[in-house]
């Protein structure tokens, strides 16, 4: 999407072993000093102590900057894991910076966890893109066999209002080939016709709301509709629907269950 302002950071949390050595450790160390937590932290500690690491309130205490660092226990094994992820990101040309601080609450993270974060300077609070990591124990956590994946989570929002702001095109929004107006109380029938369009390939959308006539065809011109379909009670009731090409006074109408077939003939499909 042609973004350049960003970043990857990465760390690793180590396998069981490892976090459960670190985990204690944390706790032995963040005890002198839980008078100094908020609250969300009190339960933390109690939790999940890693996640002390990544609050946003206690971040500037004297605690958290002498805090032992997950690296000092991490075992052989997990050290060697993380070498070569580093080193598959080196080979790709991929920077990156190590951040120790860079946490995962949730139980079924091990190893590898990452995020990647705008370097602009109006970013803020607001600065991750999208974060995850592997997730060793998902699946079992969530009641199903012993097995590895990797995932993550993107902010839609976010990543779009950058490229925008880098000058990302995105381009034109594709006409319709097909515009359904609704007369009277047939939502449901639109919706359901709206969805069979597109099931076989037509991009279409259709009037959900109680609007006039005139207001829902100038929604179908304006969209650039090839074809409007017009649903009434009548037609509901009957199993028909009108259909016309636009810019044509003409209109037919058609079974319901005729409606696909004839569009994919009247568009060579």
């Amino acid at each position: 999407m042609g973004i350049s302002s960003v970043k990857v950071c990465i760390n690793t949390l180590g396998d069981d072993e490892s976090r459960t050595a670190y985990r204690a450790a944390l706790k032995k160390h963040f005890e002198p000093h839980l008078d100094e937590l908020c609250a969300d932290c009190h339960r933390r500690y109690e939790q999940n102590p890693l996640r002390i690491l990544d609050c946003k309130i206690d971040h500037d205490l004297g605690c958290m900057h002498e805090a032992p660092s997950l690296a000092e226990y991490l075992n052989e094994e997990s050290k060697e894991y993380f070498s070569r992820v580093l080193k598959g990101l080196d080979a790709l040309g991929i920077p990156y910076e190590i951040d120790e601080r860079l946490v995962r609450g949730l139980d079924y993270y091990t190893h590898t966890v990452f995020e990647v974060v705008s370097t602009r300077p109006d970013s803020g609070a607001q600065a991750t893109i999208f974060a995850g990591g592997r997730y060793d124990h998902f699946v079992e956590y969530y009641g199903g066999p012993d097995m590895s994946g990797i995932g993550f989570a993107i902010g839609l929002e976010r990543l779009i209002s950058l490229a925008g702001e880098e000058g990302h095109d995105f381009g034109a929004d594709a006409p319709l080939d097909a515009y359904v107006i609704g007369l009277g109380d047939v939502a449901d029938s639109v919706l359901k016709t709206v969805q069979d369009l597109r099931h076989n390939g037509f991009v279409a959308e259709g009037n959900l709301v109680q609007r006039s006539l005139k207001a829902q065809f100038k929604s179908a011109d304006r969209n650039g509709a090839k074809y409007i379909i017009i649903l009434g009670e009548d037609e509901v009731k009957n199993g028909t629907v009108n259909i016309k090409r636009a810019g044509e006074k003409e209109q037919n109408t058609l079974k319901s269950g005729e409606l696909i077939d004839t569009l994919k003939k009247w568009e060579g499909r």
